[in-house]
């Protein structure tokens, strides 16, 4: 009776070692799909704020607008230091991406209240912000070229 249980376990675990041996991986990984996408995403915020950094510099904004001057800045690096991790498949690059979507939103909400904006940019930071968010907090493809 003993063992007749021992052969069904031995059957058992080598058909389950069999099945995962001659399946192939099918884990997606590297920058290609909605990975690459989301990253060719980063280059539009990333150009925005280098253009924008070098108009306030340009035009005395440290000395008139030191506080936007120094947000467009920190926007910018952020943006840029995310980008970099990321390519360089950091699993920081994440976290870092995720600060940037969460300053980006408070930035374009911020000047929203001043009343400097108007709301198309808002809502499309937000949204951005939001998309990208998900994605990389439930995508295979971050899961398996990060290691996260």
């Amino acid at each position: 009776m003993g063992f007749a249980n021992l052969d069904d376990d031995m059957v058992d675990a080598t058909a389950s070692s069999v099945k995962t041996l001659t399946q192939p991986e099918t884990h997606p990984k590297g920058f290609s799909g909605w990975l690459l996408g989301f990253l060719a995403s980063m280059l539009v915020p990333i150009s925005f704020y280098a253009t924008l950094s070098l108009w306030t510099l340009q035009d005395g904004g440290l000395s008139t607008m030191p506080l936007f001057t120094f947000a467009v800045l920190a926007l910018f690096l952020t943006a840029t230091v995310a980008f970099g991790l990321m390519l360089a498949k950091n699993p920081e690059g994440i976290a870092a991406s995720k600060s940037f979507f969460v300053l980006n939103v408070c930035a374009w909400l911020a000047w929203s209240i001043l009343g400097k904006t108007v709301a198309p940019a808002l809502v499309a930071a937000t949204l951005h912000g939001i998309g990208s968010w998900i994605y990389l907090s439930r995508s295979a493809r971050v899961r398996n070229t990060y290691g996260v």
